[in-house]
């Protein structure tokens, strides 16, 4: 609705070191929705982390169609939506309390 931008293909990796139990369940799950994937090594790992340097018994599953959502962007699209809206927004206010409505919209 906004035409804001907030997400940015990143890619992502999953590790382990000697236990991989996480690293199996991570690529199980890609497997199943058709996630596209890739089993690495520690070599691969550095290569794609660039920051960090994983021991010789690292593994991790790599998936590089995974989105990183910028935060203080969607907090602003979302205020600035709000306001569009007629919200009124309050800046370090206490919140003493939350009332539930029936109604999804309420003008």
């Amino acid at each position: 609705e906004t035409g804001a931008t907030l997400l940015k293909k990143v890619g992502s990796v999953d590790f382990a070191g000697t236990n991989t139990a996480r690293v199996d369940s991570v690529e199980k799950i890609c497997r199943k929705y058709g996630v596209e994937h890739k089993r690495v090594n520690n070599e691969e790992l550095n290569k794609i982390t660039k920051i960090f340097s994983f021991p010789e018994n690292y593994t991790g599953v790599y998936t590089p169609d995974s989105y990183s959502i910028n935060a203080i962007k969607a907090v602003n699209t979302f205020q600035s939506g709000a306001l569009k809206h007629g919200a009124k927004l309050f800046d370090n206010i206490k919140v003493s309390s939350i009332q539930k409505f029936s109604c999804a919209v309420r003008r």
